[in-house]
């Protein structure tokens, strides 16, 4: 009985661990994304100021064809779906 006792304690204590370490790891992944959204909407705003566009009226013409094959626009696409990655898994908007 004593036995038992002490390996459903450890057990208690492995647990609070566990779930305490995936809740730092968590809360870190989040943090990383949320800086990372960041990063990508301060870039997305240098390229909407340079080229006098919102980037979601930007990308929409860019995916349509509508805008040509400049170096930038690549950049600015990749950026803009980058930044729509980090908002669909940080949950921010």
């Amino acid at each position: 009985m004593l036995n038992a006792s002490f390996i459903c304690g450890t057990c208690v204590i492995t647990k609070w661990y566990i779930d305490r370490s995936l809740n730092k790891i968590i809360e870190l992944e989040r943090a990383n994304t949320l800086k990372q959204a960041s990063e990508l909407q301060a870039k997305l705003q240098a390229y909407a100021l340079q080229y006098q566009m919102p980037s979601d009226i930007f990308y929409q013409r860019f995916v349509e064809g509508l805008l040509g094959d400049v170096i930038d626009y690549f950049e600015w696409s990749v950026f803009y779906e980058l930044w729509q990655s980090r908002q669909n898994f940080g949950g921010s908007r």
